[in-house]
């Protein structure tokens, strides 16, 4: 099987049809009835496949500016023009056979330990685990894979790999990373009757980075074209040097090598370990953070289990304060780009754009749960992205403000040379009371939403006034959330043993934070003065 020739990719199209398409296919219909979803029926597969497919959408067109990406997004291509754009990739991509197979290693590893195909699966249990008889709620790694199921199952181990084990590489971006992709469908490139509808074009084409170099069909590009790069003595793949910035969508980190059965189906593999170690790569489709030690960035990943607000996703959307922008590369182009497209079609393009964070939620070589969260994305640049920084800023005060005074309230302890004044109790960190902060976030969500779009949707020499008034509003809504928050925690019924004058010494705290010479009220001040500053 060829992943660029043949029909493998199962996909679902607005009119609910279903079926099984090329790799070029994935426009087809486009006015019609458009491909609107891949449809694997296992997430991690639709989203290592998706990633696959931005990746040879990159290598095969290559947009090499802001204009190259924008005429694209305007006018998408036909089936024809993608077939002969990906002509050129078919050598690369076989999925059997003696020479280069894709996504596998360079040799045929006959001496390589076989393991079931199955095996595959992120959440197949491992040898342990079957020894004990543990695999309680767990897919049991039997049965064979078809080659579309194989494929993608491949793609998906390479592209998120996890801890496994001495010598068992992870990913690109460590085990279980967290992908967000733009969704950006173009208002103007369809028909009424489609307007609303995101197609899977608008999940594709968006997510594809401008190309500074063009790539070559070689093994920098495709590691499996040449001979396999090893790690066994500590070896190192480094962006730039030793490969081509868009090897980041077909790393190998794993030794695999697919066994065809004489049925066609894949029932088992080889492997054996120490495949390439990537070190120092920005992928572009997921965020990144500085540690608090120093060093390289590295990729976020994904947190569930608690309640997710839009905390969760302003360093994933926005960027984090104080850290440069480590947001993934279309979230940063996306703002040039969209001007740009206004520019040559000449018109406003009011768009609806999310970005779609998904990943594993794992530790180690457990997978715990996975991630799939829509976010609202507004293209924010210069004085906009200011002003927003700043009231996700103070949202993060408002948090802190609410945790400590309730942590005053429950907790404090006379001071000993002030009987009428009150301390926080060195054994009770703030953290103790993180859903208290929690809290404010989640009460603020709705009104933070709609100030974000307002604060998206106002000219492009905004009124300072508006802004002011904007920015008011929403201090308002903070305040009144954690006077909220602190009611509900420290009532009768709440607080036993309740000091009267700790109450009253906690309720001082939280309007003197509150207050209109606080540094909450100062980060607002601030940003009234940024903004009286935009030309009208």
């Amino acid at each position: 099987m060829n992943l660029i020739d043949d029909a493998w990719i199962p996909i679902e199209r607005r009119s609910g049809t279903r079926m099984t398409i090329p790799p070029h296919e994935v426009v087809s219909d486009f006015h019609e009835d458009p491909v609107v979803r891949l449809s694997f029926g296992r997430p991690d597969w639709d989203l290592a496949v998706s990633e696959w497919l931005i990746g040879i959408l990159a290598v095969a067109l290559h947009p090499r500016s802001d204009e190259d990406w924008a005429e694209t997004w305007l006018l998408p291509p036909t089936s024809d023009d993608l077939q002969r754009a990906f002509s050129g990739l078919t050598p690369a991509f076989n999925l059997f056979g003696s020479g280069a197979a894709c996504y596998q290693d360079f040799e045929t590893l006959d001496d390589g330990r076989v393991w079931p195909a199955a095996q595959l699966y992120f959440d197949a249990p491992g040898d342990q685990t079957l020894k004990n008889n543990a695999a309680v709620f767990q897919r049991r790694a039997e049965g064979g894979l078809d080659p579309s199921d194989a494929a993608a199952a491949l793609i998906a181990h390479q592209a998120f790999a996890t801890s496994a084990g001495k010598g068992h590489r992870t990913s690109l971006r460590g085990g279980g990373p967290l992908v967000t992709l733009l969704e950006l469908p173009c208002p103007i490139n369809r028909p009424k009757l489609l307007h609303g509808t995101s197609t899977l074009w608008d999940k594709l084409w968006p997510n594809v980075s401008n190309v500074a170099e063009e790539p070559t069909l070689d093994d920098r590009l495709f590691p499996w074209m040449g001979p396999t790069r090893t790690s066994t003595d500590g070896e190192e793949v480094r962006p730039e040097t030793d490969a081509h910035q868009l090897m980041a969508f077909f790393a190998t980190p794993r030794r695999i090598r697919l066994m065809e059965g004489a049925d066609g189906m894949v029932h088992s593999c080889r492997r054996v370990t120490y495949g390439a170690n990537y070190a120092g790569w920005r992928h572009p489709l997921s965020p990144y953070y500085l540690p608090a030690g120093g060093g390289e960035p590295l990729p976020v990943h994904p947190r569930t289990g608690a309640r997710a607000t839009y905390r969760d996703w302003l360093g994933v959307t926005i960027g984090t304060p104080g850290q440069g922008d480590l947001r993934a590369l279309p979230l940063r182009a996306a703002p040039s780009r969209l001007d740009t497209a206004r520019r040559l079609s000449g018109d406003d393009l009011h768009i609806n754009a999310i970005v779609v964070a998904q990943g594993y939620d794992c530790e180690k070589a457990t997978i715990n749960d996975w991630l799939f969260q829509q976010i609202p994305f507004f293209p924010l640049t210069g004085d906009r992205l200011t002003a927003f920084t700043s009231r996700a800023s103070a949202a993060g005060s408002a948090a802190s403000i609410a945790q400590n005074a309730v942590r005053l309230a429950r907790y404090g302890q006379r001071d000993p040379s002030d009987p009428s004044r009150f301390n926080f109790a060195k054994n009770k960190p703030a953290h103790l009371l993180s859903e208290i902060g929690l809290g404010v976030w989640t009460d603020t969500e709705a009104d933070f939403s709609r100030h974000l779009a307002q604060l998206a949707t106002f000219e492009p020499s905004p009124d300072a006034e508006a802004l002011v008034s904007a920015q008011q509003s929403f201090s308002n809504c903070l305040r009144r959330a954690v006077r909220r928050q602190f009611r509900e925690a420290v009532g009768i019924a709440r607080v036993e043993d309740a000091s009267p004058q700790r109450l009253a010494a906690a309720a001082r705290f939280l309007e003197h934070q509150l207050g209109d010479e606080s540094r909450f009220a100062r980060t607002f001040e601030k940003t009234r003065t940024d903004e009286q500053e935009v030309p009208t």
